[in-house]
């Protein structure tokens, strides 16, 4: 199952970027053996939209979970749709402390309250 973490740069000491849609690159993670992969994020530069096309571009590439300083609500709504758990972590936090916190089970859900 790969992870995705919303990074300031591509590679171990990068902090999570609390920008989702605009974050330079994601790190995906492979839960399964740990393996790491520093990709652009492709909708980073875009005028408008970065945030769908970064969901878009995650789900393409087969993420189960996101995390992130934060999400905007159309990137959220697809993500929900596709049912992407978002985990949130507060900022400052570098990559390696947001890796550890989500496999101790840690961060906190994101959830929206429906009335």
């Amino acid at each position: 199952m790969l992870i995705a973490f919303s990074l300031d740069g591509n590679n171990e000491k990068a902090l999570i970027d609390p920008r989702f849609g605009r974050c330079p690159y994601f790190a995906l993670v492979d839960d399964q053996n740990g393996a790491v992969e520093y990709v652009p994020n492709p909708a980073a530069g875009v005028a408008v939209g970065a945030g769908t096309g970064a969901a878009q571009a995650l789900i393409d590439k087969g993420v189960a979970a996101v995390v992130t300083g934060q999400v905007g609500p159309k990137a959220l709504e697809i993500l929900e749709a596709m049912q992407v758990p978002i985990f949130l972590v507060p900022p400052g936090c570098d990559f390696n402390a947001a890796v550890s916190s989500y496999r101790e089970g840690k961060l906190r859900q994101y959830t929206i309250q429906k009335f």
